[in-house]
């Protein structure tokens, strides 16, 4: 602290010489520099201001109450300016209401009368000072107007003080904290050294009064944080990392205990103590990873598993956030969290999600097997270990998708390295799969988009065997095709010549009744080679395809619409041929198709009503593929709705020979043709008023097999 000012020994001070309104009340101390001010204390005064500087210095050092830390400073005041009272007034640094901190000599009613009003309300001398932030100098109050308010002024006299001083008490910034205060019953003459030795005790009074205030808002900030932590609903702690790598805690809440089983006490003196709850995997790399963090600076979020003093099994997520100091002490702030019900709750729902997705998998009519991203097994169900008996070892959780498809393998190959099922062929998608005992999987793979891989097995033996029957029926049916392209047409041809050859021949000599004999023998032939002839179409439909390739059906069409013009002049029909797209197809049973079902609207026509056939079709996209839909619609005789799907079984007629020549073979060749291109034909019909079919292909073929894509008996 600086020397005490000097001063002029004896010297005094007259009123003239300080700064005064009008009325000899101003209020201010006289703007004289350094040098005026500094004279020399007796060495009595000197010792005097000194003793005071120690205790009060040694009060704040002790953290002595507010009376016993400013009472020196009072001493001191009495023994050199004899006031009848002296204070410390300063404003709150919360409320921003003025109180007294520290008096001597005030009457009570004074005291209360100030107690804690607000800044401007003007009720104290320290109040004016403060607001003013400067000297505040009233010699004679009976003599002073100004600035006091009637209340205080009235106040004052009541009291007997006839004179006041105050001056401010700031901080180390020189904000205005307080003011302090002396009050005297007489008036009052200032000596020059009454100025040094009164700015001394302000700036004594400014070292307590930040103390104090420090100590105030430590005691406050110290609360606030205390109930903070109680709140939490967790363990708040400090820990710090010095450059040299030791690790200790600095503070830590008393939740520590109900978490841990261990004390504050016991974690501030050893680590240790908290360090060993944890399990030995946390603390075997527990020391590097907080270094490395410290290092790093990096925010610590970790999750751990613990064992309290208790034995209880708990789970933990601390979180902190580390501040580096400038010695290179890295400081940890952070609280660790009870997280034993979230975890205990994300325990039981991942439980409750294992059994249902248990259930779900166990009530599959397909063996199922699902692998984690990193190629592990999660779950099996019984369909699969029915499948293979031998794979229930390498079925259980865990098991490496390798190790599976081996046993997989070995399963359905046992020794034969000839074996076509070869490890890994499993991951290609879909495939067929072949059992020792002759039953037959259907092997569908799916990767997910998180890594998780899904194979699915789905028995197919009853399938392979209606295929395998289907493969006979074809073999039979292409048996029937050659027997009827040769063994059954020798003996039609020989049967229509010699019957050619009788009615050339002969006929004058047949009676009439033998003339129809020959006439319906030549007539039952000739149904015979078209029936024949349909049948060898319909079963070429699938054993003699062709590949697909792009038919345009508007040239088809017209192509048709010319090969029938002879029968189409003979009943004056009238053909509407609106524009038809280009799809894939087999061109021969297109041409196939539309032939059948133009002939078809042009055999069955109302008498003495010539045949109005249109074509048309439309282009339609569904379930993400495109379709083409012709119609084909006449004003013939139709048929009740009842016989539609009727009338595309093959030999299913609804009219006689008497009344309409055929085989009853056209429509279902139809039928075959549309079906081995993937589509769908159906028809809509009305007695008397006509009928309507509808053929639905898709516009592009996924392949050139001959599988049928069946489809919704839908609209497009």
């Amino acid at each position: 602290m600086e020397d005490v000012r000097a001063h002029q020994e004896g010297e005094r001070v007259s009123t003239d010489t300080i700064d005064t309104s009008s009325d000899g009340s101003f209020l201010q101390s006289p703007e004289c520099s350094n040098d005026s001010k500094v004279g020399r204390f007796d060495n009595d005064l000197l010792l005097r201001l000194l003793r005071c500087q120690s205790e009060v210095l040694g009060h704040i050092t002790r953290k002595a109450s507010t009376d016993a830390t400013f009472s020196p400073i009072f001493t001191a005041a009495q023994e050199q300016l004899s006031p009848f009272a002296c204070g410390i007034e300063i404003q709150s640094p919360r409320s921003g209401l003025v109180y007294h901190l520290a008096q001597q000599g005030l009457p009570k009613s004074f005291v209360q009368q100030g107690a804690r009003h607000p800044l401007k309300a003007g009720k104290s001398l320290g109040a004016l000072c403060i607001a003013e932030g400067q000297t505040i100098l009233v010699p004679n109050l009976k003599n002073s107007s100004k600035p006091l308010s009637d209340e205080l002024r009235d106040q004052m006299l009541e009291t007997e003080i006839q004179a006041m001083w105050a001056l401010p008490v700031p901080d180390d910034e020189g904000t205005v904290l307080g003011a302090l205060t002396f009050y005297f019953d007489r008036p009052f003459e200032v000596a020059s050294e009454d100025w040094n030795v009164v700015e001394f005790m302000a700036d004594m009074a400014s070292h307590a009064v930040i103390h104090r205030l420090s100590r105030q808002a430590k005691k406050v900030a110290d609360s606030r944080f205390d109930v903070l932590a109680d709140a939490i609903p967790g363990v708040v702690y400090q820990r710090i990392v010095t450059p040299d790598n030791q690790i200790r805690y600095t503070y830590i809440s008393d939740a520590a205990e109900d978490l841990f089983g261990v004390s504050a006490r016991e974690i501030l003196e050893d680590p240790n103590a908290l360090f060993d709850c944890h399990g030995e995997g946390y603390r075997e790399n527990f020391r590097e990873r907080l270094l490395e963090a410290s290092r790093k600076l990096e925010i610590w979020d970790v999750e751990a598993t613990i064992a309290a003093r208790d034995g209880t099994t708990k789970f933990t997520h601390a979180i902190a956030k580390p501040l580096k100091q400038a010695d290179g002490t890295v400081v940890w702030n952070g609280v660790i969290l009870d997280a034993t019900r979230i975890k205990e709750a994300e325990m039981e729902a991942a439980a409750a999600e294992a059994r249902t997705r248990q259930a779900i998998v166990e009530n599959l009519n397909q063996g199922f097997v699902l692998f984690d991203a990193e190629d592990r097994l999660i779950i099996a169900n019984s369909k699969l270990r029915s499948y293979y008996p031998d794979l229930i070892a390498k079925s259980h959780p865990g098991t490496s998708l390798e190790d599976f498809l081996a046993a997989e393998h070995a399963a359905c190959c046992g020794d034969d390295e000839n074996c076509s099922t070869a490890i890994g062929e499993s991951l290609s998608g879909v495939e067929e799969r072949s059992l020792p005992d002759g039953s037959w999987l259907l092997v569908q793979t799916h990767k997910a988009e998180g890594g998780e891989t899904v194979i699915l097995y789905t028995e197919i033996s009853e399938l392979k065997e209606r295929e395998a029957a289907l493969g006979r029926s074809n073999r039979e049916l292409q048996d029937f095709a050659s027997v009827a392209s040769h063994d059954l047409q020798e003996p039609l041809r020989k049967i229509e010549a010699f019957g050619d050859r009788l009615a050339s021949r002969c006929e004058e000599q047949l009676d009439e009744q033998g003339q129809l004999y020959l006439e319906r023998m030549l007539s039952a032939a000739g149904r015979m080679r078209l029936l024949i002839n349909d049948l060898l179409t319909y079963s070429r439909v699938t054993t003699k395809g062709r590949p697909f390739e792009p038919c345009n059906l508007d040239t088809i069409a017209k192509e048709v619409v010319s090969d029938l013009q002879v029968r189409i002049e003979e009943t004056g029909a009238a053909i509407d041929l609106a524009s038809l797209p280009t799809i894939d197809a087999d061109l021969v049973q297109m041409r196939q198709l539309f032939q059948n079902i133009i002939s078809n609207s042009l055999k069955y026509h109302k008498e003495g009503v010539p045949p109005k056939i249109t074509i048309g079709g439309t282009v339609g996209d569904k379930e993400s593929r495109s379709y083409c839909a012709l119609q084909f619609a006449d004003n013939g005789i139709g048929f009740e709705m009842r016989y539609a799907d009727r009338i595309f079984s093959i030999f299913q007629r609804l009219h006689g020979n008497q009344e309409f020549e055929g085989t009853g073979i056209g429509l279902a060749t139809c039928r075959k043709i549309v079906e081995r291109h993937g589509g769908l034909i159906e028809v809509d019909s009305v007695v008397g008023e006509g009928s309507t079919f509808t053929v639905k292909l898709p516009v592009v073929q996924r392949s050139e097999t001959t599988k049928s894509d069946k489809m919704e008996k839908k609209p497009l």
